[in-house]
């Protein structure tokens, strides 16, 4: 059976792609609509009739769309959090801070593509969802990377970069007294 199976008109549905997209977006709508009924009407009468299967049934229905309200959730306060931990980073100049808080900025992007995924797997498509997990097990893996490769450098005695070099050279030549700077070395 096809999507075609469904059409009155044998030529196909006459709908233009705005239609198309607007009923695409409506859809998960519906469903959550639907759920949250269907949820509160099971959990009532299963709870009226004392049947924990019904109850049961009805806590199913809802978890279909809970998570996707986590991990709005998260995404919101890893973003915050974030925000709040970098200003802090920055203004002790601390790398341990910075990664800290890029740590919480990853956790807010995971949770972002873990809700996409659950809203695509709602709408109908449910390839969505292990491709989320896909990409945060890539996103987390880079960071990973990324982080490690970052504190390697601070173990192995790296100097800063040429712009912060070009810094010290103007604070050392606007200080009186001095009269040349050359062979700038940082650590």
């Amino acid at each position: 059976m096809n999507l075609d199976d469904f059409d009155d008109d044998p030529e196909g549905p006459q709908h233009t792609p705005a239609e198309r997209a607007t009923d695409g977006t409506r859809s998960p709508w519906v469903s959550v609509g639907m759920n949250v009924r269907l949820t509160i009407t099971q959990v009532t009468v299963g709870i009226l009739s004392k049947s924990q299967g019904v109850v049961a049934d009805g806590i199913h229905s809802l978890s279909d769309f809970v998570a996707l309200w986590v991990a709005g959730g998260a995404l919101v306060a890893k973003e915050l959090l974030f925000r709040y931990m970098l200003a802090i980073a920055k203004r002790v100049k601390s790398g341990m801070l910075v990664a800290n808080a890029w740590h919480a900025r990853s956790d807010a992007a995971s949770s972002l593509v873990v809700g996409l995924g659950i809203v695509g797997n709602l709408a109908g498509y449910p390839i969505l969802d292990p491709i989320a997990a896909l990409i945060v097990g890539f996103m987390v893996s880079k960071i990973g990377w990324s982080f490690g490769w970052d504190a390697l450098h601070d173990l192995m005695d790296r100097s800063v970069d040429e712009q912060e070099v070009a810094a010290i050279r103007q604070t050392l030549a606007e200080t009186p007294d001095v009269r040349n700077v050359h062979d700038v070395r940082t650590r």
